[in-house]
């Protein structure tokens, strides 16, 4: 099991609550015994803007027309890289670089190619210096330095790889996104207090 799925286990006794306020919605969904996981989304429709808080984290999106309450669902329905696109700023980290996975990466990409793997030796002696070069100079939030990117590219290693190796996405903009998926799923069940 995911660490989305061991998050959103925690959501299992949550009630969903909606207040209408004109251009400002405000769909609550929480626990009424306490207030563990609780989240907060308001929908300023009137600025096309998304507000979330509680104790997954905070978050302001913009996006004309899917940021209105009765429109969100099409980013559910959609891609979470959209959602993050259209995020303007947030608590919580939403992607980071695992500089295992990166060398892990790098280094099948190396192998893979010929080329690539006698211009890693002339260069850099061995692949394991290479990496020790990537691991000392990768950067949690930012990913591998720039010299170290335009090195990498000088033994043929693809741009595109370079820019993505070792890049995860954290369970965060995915929960934000299930979270009001079920807690519309309870509002429309006729749960609406």
């Amino acid at each position: 099991m995911g660490q989305l799925e061991n998050i959103l286990k925690n959501f299992r006794n949550h009630k969903a609550t909606l207040q209408d306020l004109g251009d400002i919605k405000i769909l609550d969904f929480k626990n009424p015994n306490n207030n563990y996981w609780h989240i907060r989304y308001i929908f300023d429709e009137s600025q096309d803007t998304l507000y979330i808080t509680g104790d997954a984290g905070s978050l302001v999106a913009r996006n004309y027309e899917n940021m209105k309450f009765n429109t969100f669902n099409e980013f559910v329905n959609s891609s979470v890289d959209y959602f993050i696109s259209k995020t303007i700023c947030h608590s919580r980290e939403f992607l980071y670089y695992d500089v295992d996975k990166m060398c892990d990466e790098i280094e099948k990409e190396v192998k893979q190619s010929s080329n690539a793997e006698a211009r890693v030796k002339q260069r850099y002696g061995t692949l394991s210096y290479l990496k020790a070069c990537i691991i000392k100079n990768t950067h949690p939030q930012h990913g591998l330095d720039e010299y170290w990117r335009d090195k990498l590219e000088e033994v043929y290693v693809v741009p595109e790889l370079v820019e993505e190796a070792g890049f995860v996405r954290t369970a965060y903009p995915e929960l934000y996104l299930r979270a009001f998926e079920m807690a519309v799923r309870q509002l429309k069940k006729g749960w609406i207090k």
